[in-house]
């Protein structure tokens, strides 16, 4: 468990160090102006941001103490929560997001530096009322973090988002798609350089991961694939040996 968890939460600390020094050049009126995801503000991708990262420290002290809570007390109070703070200036907004940050961090680093298996082995209510792991919770943030910094529309674009972490993400959202079932099948293949150029040896765990049999492939650049597959863009300049799969929605 520990091999997964710990380089992880490296990238998370990296991550939101890149998102600290994006929303740090922000203005109130930048908060105020929309953001890439419909009916939000940059102010509510941060005020989401900010309170996505104490309901996960929140999994994790429950896994370490032992009381278990639910992510979210409802999808309501989640929505209150971010609408709540997503018109505060610029100043407050990127302090809460730093200090919220800190307290997931804190949460991590709590449940022992040895990362306890059993700690990370419990089985949690997420959003929506999945359950999953303890240890879903790293690639979790990353996820976040990276994608709504892309939401944000402040500069940083999905093909700044470093390989690695790219093609970690594919990966995961392939196999969530895999696991629920209610897709066409396909496989996914990275492209970068120019067409029919398979990344084959730089991104080993995303090349050829199958949905099933039959399945199409669905070839791209790292960028255009992640954008596809957590909906941020409709797949477009990807290139489909049949008919591009039609994705649930992310979340």
């Amino acid at each position: 468990m520990e091999e997964r968890v710990e380089p992880l939460l490296t990238r998370v600390a990296d991550a939101t160090d890149r998102l600290l020094a994006t929303v740090g050049r922000l203005s109130d009126g930048d908060c105020r102006a929309a953001s890439r995801l419909p009916s939000w503000t940059r102010g509510h991708v941060l005020s989401h941001l900010a309170r996505n990262a104490d309901a996960l420290a929140g999994l994790m002290d429950g896994a370490r103490t032992g009381r278990l809570a639910p992510m979210y007390a409802s999808a309501g109070a989640r929505d209150a929560d971010i609408e709540a703070g997503a018109a505060r200036p610029a100043a407050d907004l990127v302090a809460d997001l730093r200090t919220a940050a800190a307290r997931f961090a804190e949460a991590a680093a709590g449940l022992g530096p040895a990362f306890d298996r059993d700690a990370w082995s419990v089985e949690q209510v997420w959003r929506h009322g999945r359950s999953r792991p303890t240890s879903d919770v790293p690639l979790a943030r990353l996820a976040e973090v990276d994608l709504h910094h892309v939401d944000l529309g402040a500069g940083y674009e999905l093909a700044d988002i470093p390989d690695p972490v790219a093609e970690l993400l594919i990966d995961d959202a392939v196999s969530r798609l895999g696991a629920a079932g209610d897709v066409s099948p396909f496989q996914v293949r990275v492209e970068e350089g120019g067409p029919a150029v398979p990344a084959v040896d730089t991104a080993p765990a995303v090349d050829n991961r199958a949905l099933g049999a039959h399945a199409v492939t669905v070839a791209g650049s790292r960028a255009d694939l992640l954008g596809w597959l957590a909906g941020r863009t409709d797949g477009s300049a990807l290139r489909c040996d049949g008919e591009l799969p039609r994705l649930p929605a992310w979340g």
